[in-house]
């Protein structure tokens, strides 16, 4: 028997789900390439799939996601596997997991968007899940200080004053770890 969200998934993708989702995510593909070169960054696409499945999305090796819930949830969606098709089976490696060129992982939306490297947050996920384990507390207060009060903020601070707050967050976290919680 199929499950409901399969044949719910089906249904989204042949009403064009996925065609809608890939124009949009194309065209802030789009809108990093244009604001990128602004700042002489030249981002050449691959336009072709044999090339994008050999090579990755482009020559620079950033892999780009459109992430348009980020401002609502406050969290940034960092993608590790996808299912394109509902009728595939498993999951296979994508974002900062796919195997090829990429070594950039952008994300945002319209009005900002952020570029982390991909071996950076291969190591946050391992670290944060391992940290989740050791020390629950520690972990959320992590989060809590660093995301939340932290780099959740960038866009209403100058540079000057985001790394103002972030060194502040940052130093509040090592002086509870040096001195417990409790």
């Amino acid at each position: 028997m199929m499950s409901r969200f399969l044949i719910e998934d089906r249904e989204k993708y042949n009403k064009g789900y996925y065609n809608e989702k890939l124009k949009i995510g194309l065209e802030f593909q789009d809108k990093v390439t244009m604001e990128l070169y602004k700042r002489g960054m030249v981002l050449v696409g691959y336009s072709s799939n044999k090339y994008q499945n050999e090579y990755g999305e482009n020559i620079l090796g950033a892999e780009i996601k459109r992430d348009g819930m980020f401002r609502e949830t406050g969290n940034l969606y960092i993608e590790i596997a996808e299912k394109s098709h509902p009728d595939k089976e498993n999951f296979t490696p994508s974002g900062i997991y796919r195997d090829d060129n990429s070594w950039l992982f952008i994300i945002g939306d319209e009005n900002t968007f952020y570029i982390f490297v991909n071996k950076y947050l291969r190591w946050l996920e391992k670290r944060y899940q391992k940290m989740v384990r050791e020390n629950r507390d520690y972990a959320e207060l992590i989060y809590d200080f660093l995301v939340e009060e932290g780099t959740n903020l960038a866009d209403s601070l100058s540079d000057a004053q985001f790394k103002k707050l972030i060194r502040k967050q940052y130093k509040y976290i090592k002086d509870v770890a040096e001195e417990g919680f409790y």
